[in-house]
C-alpha cells in the first residue's frame, strides 16, 4: 500500500526556515545542518511547498511499512 509523505531535496534547500514558520502543525524543524521532516505530524497541507523559494519540498508516494500488496 502506498501513502504520501513530504520529501526534501537537500541540494535545493537554502536553510532559510520559512517552511518551519508556515507549518501549522510543527512538522518541520530546522537544525544548523539539516531540515527535519516529522511525517507523522505532517498533514500534507502544502503550505511549506508553496512558501519554499527554491522548490526543495515535494509530496512523494512512499510504501507504507507493515502493509501487504493488494
Amino acid at each position: 500500500m502506498h501513502g504520501q509523505v513530504l520529501k526534501l531535496d537537500v541540494k535545493l534547500c537554502g536553510g532559510c526556515g520559512g517552511c518551519v514558520a508556515v507549518c501549522p502543525v510543527e512538522a518541520l524543524e530546522l537544525f544548523p545542518s539539516e531540515l527535519k521532516i516529522k511525517n507523522d505530524l505532517c498533514n500534507l497541507c502544502r503550505n511549506c511547498m508553496i512558501f519554499c523559494p527554491t522548490g526543495a519540498l515535494s509530496v512523494k508516494a512512499e510504501e507504507i511499512e507493515g502493509s501487504s500488496p493488494s
